[in-house]
């Protein structure tokens, strides 16, 4: 008699159990619809690169390579690769 169910009002009692704890467990975050998570977009991005060229040679230029053990080995990377360009 353990394995036979108890049909009342033609549903079995395990389906009725499992429906009431169903509706009875609370709304988790695992359980939020995929739309909850959507990106809000209000600020622009995308505008922050202002060049100027004295940082850029300041930063990139030939005369700060050489000055350093790794500028140099950026130069000697690029002349190795071939570029037309070693440096700003």
């Amino acid at each position: 008699r353990g394995n036979e169910r108890r049909h009342v009002g033609g549903v079995s009692c395990r389906l009725r159990v499992s429906r009431r704890l169903a509706w009875a467990r609370p709304w988790t975050p695992q359980a939020e619809p995929p739309w909850h998570y959507q990106q809000v977009r209000t600020v622009k991005r995308g505008t922050e690169y202002q060049p100027k060229n004295i940082k850029r040679k300041r930063t990139h230029g030939w005369i700060k390579r050489i000055s350093t053990q790794g500028g140099i080995e950026v130069i000697l990377r690029r002349m190795l690769k071939g570029r037309k360009s070693l440096s700003h």
